[in-house]
């Protein structure tokens, strides 16, 4: 939902609401023109019913113009994108069904158990929205029957949203106009002048304008007049006159936006592309049907060139000057800012052969001009839709998908290619490619389910980009991180740090973030995402951090006395660390780390060991920032402090126990924590041994995990050891301790099942 939204409050609080909380109404169509934010309202009605603990559901058939899923307008794919949603995030009321087979015929019984589970509360909701692009994108009204087939009649205890533009009505199912004829559809209003101020607010920093203390009042006034005079309170009209008054270079003022052509009330969008494209010149028509037909990002300056073969640059400039207002600037590229345009377009007479006849200069621009992204992921195609199918056939083979991986390509987009591959194999009649196509895909999904593979390929094909084309690559992951594993996520947001593009970083931690709360709302913890969240969000955290006294994990902390769930301190330790090495500026990072060394619901010991080693490795004293006797009772820092500071051993009292017993909340197959309680340990025994105490006793223990008990007290030998050994001056040098550890057999950390019990260790030969 973008930042700028003014919903319409009043309306819906006077028309929708009262509707979708009458036991009578259960089917609630909204309407609106292309642009009037039909789709944007029912994404902020989503978050008004969660708020509100209403359960909800929601399909869309439109996600954004470079969405790849396939059939995403079929009725199978809708009718099980709202199984799922209702079997992963309101499992207690299918409960009586989900035992069967969730296939999309199975969705009317799915519905009625859950109305009966919502009996006298709040009912079920249930959101499919973008009727419209099925018969725009398909020509066809089959599928949407289909689905109001298994939809219709309603049952009890649910209630029907639906949100399309206005159609012809022979479009919409029967059975749906049956149950809520044209007469009660609901119509997204424009924004009203009030709505228009709020709006102009968002962007008060942004144009310029005098801020409260410069009694602004009169000039917002004057603007939101003005601006709802020119576009008639129409969303995508607005934005559009902003973007047209923004290009003019000068200062925003009414009568700079009065100038711009006006809106008329109650018109359709279409009549605003109509008079631009009245007014714009030949190379704006070829602009406008480059972008209809080829529906890509395009890369910057990427319209220009592929044009610029046979064109006056200038004047081509020009154009595309004419037309930036309607066009949008994502991290991937250029594109159209909304998908009316490309409708109005591809609806021109003249489109299909003007578009065609610029095919042979996108072939030839993506050939030779092109960034080698959109060479790898459109050439093959575009090819194949000029007739020559062989290339696209014969090369998406599995070493070009390892290959691809390997160069830190998106899986979506590798799995893409691989689909329309497997595609035009059937349509030629070579069913042994489509098979092998096939099997490709299903090894695709599968490499998600690879514990930290595609993070660590996504880190080194990062890593190894030359400066000037890393920028490029961190804004096309940023684009599609949707489709990204979170371990995905943290590898790119970690070199976007040592990149010091802060930016990507706080976009990829704010979309995690935010896909935790949905997770942590729904209570999803039987896949372990949520759990897999929870471990990855400290490294995302930690990359965002500029000012770490307002930074979340201290705010959380100030007002609730205890760490986040989503971010345990010990995690944030380790991710700081991390960062403090990786490069880009640190201060905030290190800061950080002292200030958890020294809070008592911070993690004392082991932000203590991490600055102990953060000052050997880059020479400064660690005992300046450890102030606390919680954190000095490290055995890193304790060593530390024996053997390269000489100091006297501390008379301090310390724990008798150090614990591996393992929280019933902990997150699955997380072997680094035994790690670092193992490393602890050692350290613990070494600094006790030098200070002639007793070591510590490891508890927690389960009775069966004989070998990690043997494991410990073979750590707890080698500390004496090596104590005795400094003592004596026989030894305690690196040499030593390598010699002793190389005579040690490895030991093996195994994961059984689902649960790690940081018991399940073996002898590995």
């Amino acid at each position: 939902m973008p930042d700028d939204y003014v919903a319409p409050q009043e309306w819906s609080d006077r028309e929708v609401w009262p509707r979708i909380s009458s036991s009578e109404e259960r089917v609630v169509v909204v309407t609106g023109s292309p642009g009037a934010g039909k789709s944007t309202y029912l994404s902020w009605l989503v978050g008004r019913l969660h708020d509100a603990g209403v359960p909800v559901v929601r399909h869309h058939y439109f996600l954004s113009l470079t969405d790849p899923t396939r059939f995403r307008t079929a009725c199978g794919t809708a009718a099980e994108a709202l199984l799922g949603q209702l079997r992963t995030s309101y499992a207690q009321l299918v409960a009586g069904t989900d035992s069967a087979n969730p296939v999309a015929e199975r969705l009317p019984q799915y519905l009625a158990s859950a109305g009966l589970g919502r009996a006298g509360m709040s009912p079920l909701v249930v959101i499919v929205d973008g009727l419209d692009h099925v018969w725009r994108d398909t020509g066809s009204a089959d599928e949407l029957r289909r689905l109001f087939d298994l939809l219709l009649p309603i049952p009890e205890g649910v209630v029907l949203v639906i949100g399309t533009q206005a159609v012809d009505m022979a479009l919409i199912p029967p059975n749906l106009r049956e149950h809520c004829p044209r007469q009660r559809w609901l119509e997204v209003p424009p924004l009203s002048l009030s709505e228009v101020r709020k709006w102009i607010e968002y962007y008060t920093d942004e144009l310029g304008l005098p801020g409260p203390e410069h009694s602004s009042e009169w000039m917002l006034d004057e603007l939101a007049a003005a601006f709802n005079d020119t576009a008639s309170g129409h969303p995508l009209i607005l934005h559009y006159t902003l973007n047209a008054a923004r290009e003019t270079g000068v200062g925003l003022r009414p009568a700079r936006v009065r100038a711009l052509p006006r809106f008329e009330p109650n018109s359709p969008v279409a009549s605003y592309y109509q008079r631009l494209w009245d007014n714009i010149t030949p190379e704006g028509h070829q602009l406008l049907h480059l972008l209809a037909k080829f529906d890509w990002a395009w890369p910057r300056n990427g319209l220009i060139q592929c044009l610029a073969t046979q064109g006056d640059i200038p004047r081509l400039e020009h154009a595309e000057r004419s037309v930036r207002h309607v066009l949008g600037a994502s991290r991937a590229g250029t594109t159209a800012f909304h998908e009316s345009l490309r409708a109005f377009v591809r609806a021109l007479p003249e489109h299909q052969a003007a578009s065609e006849a610029l095919r042979p200069r996108v072939i030839a621009w993506i050939e030779t001009n092109a960034p080698e992204y959109w060479r790898w992921r459109h050439a093959w195609e575009l090819r194949a839709e000029a007739g020559d199918n062989q290339t696209l056939i014969s090369s998406a083979t599995l070493d070009w998908c390892v290959q691809s991986l390997v160069a830190g390509r998106s899986r979506a987009d590798i799995a893409g290619v691989v689909a329309a591959s497997g595609w035009a194999a059937l349509e030629s009649g070579d069913l042994g490619k489509a098979t092998e196509r096939h099997y490709l895909d299903d090894y695709l999904h599968a490499a998600a389910d690879a514990t930290d593979v595609l993070g660590r390929l996504t880190w080194q094909a990062l890593r190894a980009c030359e400066p000037r084309n890393l920028n490029l690559e961190l804004n096309l992951f940023a684009s599609r991180r949707s489709k990204a594993s979170v371990d995905e996520i943290v590898a790119a947001s970690e070199v976007a740090f040592q990149a010091e593009k802060l930016d990507i970083c706080r976009e990829l931690f704010l979309g995690c973030a935010d896909l935790w709360r949905t997770s942590a709302y729904h209570g999803n913890r039987a896949d372990g995402s949520l759990a897999l969240l929870e471990q990855r969000l400290p490294s995302l955290l930690a990359a965002i951090l500029d000012d770490p006294a307002e930074g979340p994990f201290r705010r959380h902390l100030g007002s609730y006395d205890e760490e986040p769930r989503w971010c345990s301190s010990e995690r944030y330790v380790r991710a700081l660390a991390v960062h403090c090495i990786v490069g880009g500026p640190t201060q905030p990072q290190r800061e950080e780390l002292r200030f958890l060394a020294n809070h008592p619901r911070g993690a004392p010991s082991e932000a203590a060991d991490e600055i102990v080693r953060l000052g050997c490795r880059e020479g400064f004293d660690p005992d300046r920032w450890i102030n606390t006797p919680q954190a000095r009772q490290s055995g890193l820092f304790r060593c530390h402090r024996s053997w390269v500071g000489r100091a006297k051993a501390t008379t301090m009292d310390l724990p008798r126990a150090l614990s591996f017993a393992e929280s019933g909340d902990e997150p699955r197959r997380e072997e680094s924590k035994f790690v670092e309680r193992a490393r602890s340990y050692f350290f613990a025994c070494l600094a006790c041994a030098i200070e002639e105490r007793e070591p510590p006793e490891p508890t927690g223990l389960r009775p069966s995990a004989t070998e990690v008990s043997l494991f410990l007290s073979l750590l707890g030998e080698l500390a004496e050891a090596g104590a005795s050994a400094a003592v004596a001056e026989e030894g305690g040098g690196a040499a030593w301790w390598l010699g002793r550890l190389k005579a040690i057999e490895p030991f093996f950390l195994e994961v059984r099942g689902f649960e790690n019990h940081l018991g399940h260790v073996r002898n590995r030969a």
